[in-house]
């Protein structure tokens, strides 16, 4: 079983199932991801209250990406949340539910809202690569949605499959989330279609994507212009909500003074989580942290997450990794 939790041990992916992810297709097993429902008439008003994107102006079918925030700003979760006929489901990294039922019913008063979680009764896999809708295709037996973060619903044996384009790795992708009844069956018929990935190479394509992990590459320690996933997950024209005030005021400014951006360093070791980075010009000066890490598949070298200070996060900006003071490349391939 691919596991997907970030590991303290340095990780390399395969040439070959890097290759498959550019050329044809790949797929993951995503044990434990947190899936949470959200039922009840008030249900889209409440989360919309809570979160950075417009949850009151998804259709079903439709999804978004957004942070719950914190009264200043800060992020207590990065979650994609998409709307059925009867219910919102939030889908986010594993052990997040607990937590973010925690938070949203503090606020709960006389709404008519019900949290289920459901991260137990489902399984979750992900497919991606040029080849992904075809393979999904010959899964579920049905058409598929085309545009990133629209889902549709099927029968497969005695299971419900939710279907989910994802295309935030850089390729096409589709999350499948399925009833465990029928999960087997989906495993199953999957490795004759696609290469099983590791997940050394599911870090790599998210790191390389620029896809933050809530826990390794974002805390509640972080404001949510920090993660550089504006333009999709903080909707400005919403109206109030939690958090809004600070986020607000961070836009009118223009910056923040730290953002999130992947680095390239070619040759040496895996660099852990926690080391530094400096400036190319004053090799004294830190200008940054990586989260995390992972090895390139077909060099030596790595690609990172790391947070660097204004100034030093454009993309070609060249900084020093850690006591060795390695030279490295910021690069950025997610949204602005």
């Amino acid at each position: 079983m691919t596991d997907p939790t970030p590991s303290p041990v340095p990780l390399v992916p395969g040439a070959n199932e890097a290759r498959a992810a550019r050329e044809s297709a790949v797929w993951f097993e995503l044990p434990g991801r947190t899936h949470l429902e959200i039922t009840g008439t008030d249900r889209a008003k409440f989360l919309h209250n809570f979160c950075t994107n417009d949850i009151k102006g998804l259709s079903p079918g439709a999804g978004c990406e957004a942070f719950i925030t914190s009264v200043q700003g800060k992020i207590l979760g990065h979650v994609l949340v998409f709307a059925e006929d009867d219910r919102l489901t939030v889908s986010a990294v594993p052990g997040c539910a607990e937590r973010l039922v925690r938070h949203l019913s503090k606020y709960q008063i006389n709404e008519e809202v019900t949290f289920t979680d459901q991260t137990a009764a489902w399984s979750t896999g992900f497919i991606v690569g040029p080849n992904a809708p075809r393979v999904v295709e010959r899964v579920v037996g049905g058409p598929l949605p085309r545009e990133d973060l629209r889902h549709v619903s099927f029968g497969v044996g005695p299971a419900r499959v939710r279907v989910r384009r994802y295309d935030l790795l850089g390729f096409p992708g589709y999350e499948l989330v399925v009833e465990n009844a029928g999960w087997q069956r989906l495993r199953e018929a999957l490795p004759e279609l696609a290469v099983a990935g590791s997940g050394a190479l599911l870090q790599y394509l998210r790191i390389a994507a620029g896809v933050p992990w809530y826990g390794i590459d974002l805390t509640d320690a972080n404001l949510a212009q920090e993660a550089s996933r504006t333009s999709r997950a903080i909707h400005f024209q919403k109206g109030c909500y939690l958090g809004q005030e600070p986020i607000a005021r961070i836009d009118a400014m223009g910056h923040v003074n730290q953002q999130l951006r992947s680095v390239k360093i070619e040759g040496g070791d895996i660099p852990p989580a926690g080391t530094e980075l400096f400036h190319p010009q004053d090799p004294a000066k830190n200008v940054g942290k990586i989260t995390s890490a992972v090895g390139l598949p077909d060099a030596a070298g790595a690609v990172c997450l790391a947070f660097l200070k204004r100034g030093c996060e454009s993309p070609g900006q060249r900084v020093l990794v850690g006591e060795s003071r390695r030279p490295a490349e910021v690069f950025w391939n997610g949204p602005a």
